[in-house]
């Protein structure tokens, strides 16, 4: 058991079990809180020798409670850190060889409307990875199952993304860039896949992904764009773009073997697919 904690004020730690190891190193002015639980079990870290997670400028925040065997905070060579001020982190893992990767840079990442950053795992083998620069951007990630991937990149000023999976070798990649841009993704069922960005600033987009083998690829750009998204039943694809402003798109897939597509550009457009 290996445990290297740095800071000035603010700093609660247990840490027990075979193999639990947490490395967290702070510079600034100002104290930054750690609030680090690990249960006993072999395995549990956070960050690594080489690249322990870090804290940066003023008033960072992670609490980390670790369940398990195998988990881990920062994965590999990519270190977990916080970079800059106000920036918080809430991250629960419980379960079998899980691994998040979280880096936040700039000032206020992880605060939207009073709404923290907060992590929650419970699977087998499970991975989550979140990039952050910018200010003001939030996110709420849950994650349970057996095999799954997810990974969120935001950029910009007070995005939000508010994403669940929980199945069986799922894959999730959302990324947003600009500000004010908001999406909610729900998945679940088996072997589905979902990919969305979002650039620009003042797009809404809602996505329901249920069953196995289903495919979805959406993407917003522009002004003010809205999408709601839902997919169950099998081997369903919805591929759709919206560029220009203020576009409306629904598209809600059941049953099996449907494809759909949409195209919007311009301002005002409705687009509205059942299949």
């Amino acid at each position: 058991m290996k445990f290297k904690l740095l800071a000035t004020i603010g700093i609660a730690a247990l840490l027990s079990g075979s193999g639990a190891q947490a490395s967290v190193i702070s510079t600034g002015t100002t104290a930054a809180s750690f609030v680090v639980f690990q249960t006993p079990n072999a395995g549990n870290a956070i960050g690594s020798v080489q690249n322990p997670f870090a804290q940066s400028g003023a008033g960072n925040v992670i609490t980390l409670t670790q369940f398990g065997s195998g988990n881990m905070f920062g994965a590999g060579g990519e270190a977990s850190f916080q970079s800059g001020a106000g920036n918080h982190a809430s991250v629960t893992q419980s379960g079998m060889g899980s691994s998040i990767v979280l880096q936040q840079s700039g000032s206020g990442n992880g605060l939207f409307d009073g709404v923290v950053s907060s992590i929650e795992q419970s699977a087998d083998a499970s991975s989550i990875k979140i990039v952050q620069r910018g200010s003001g951007n939030g996110f709420k990630v849950r994650q349970s199952g057996s095999s799954n991937k997810l990974a969120l990149n935001q950029a910009g000023a007070a995005n939000m993304a508010l994403l669940t999976q929980d199945g069986i070798r799922l894959t999730m990649a959302i990324e947003q860039n600009g500000s004010g841009n908001t999406i909610q993704a729900d998945q679940s069922g088996n072997d589905n896949i979902m990919k969305a960005s979002q650039t620009g600033s003042g797009h809404m987009m809602l996505v329901n992904q249920s069953g196995s083998l289903n495919q979805i690829n959406a993407s917003q750009s522009g002004t003010g764009q809205v999408a709601s998204l839902t997919q169950s039943g099998s081997y369903n694809v919805i591929a759709g773009s919206q560029s220009g402003a203020n576009n409306q798109a629904t598209v809600t897939q059941s049953s099996s073997g449907n494809v759909a597509s949409y195209t919007q550009s311009g301002v005002g457009n409705i687009a509205r697919i059942r299949q």
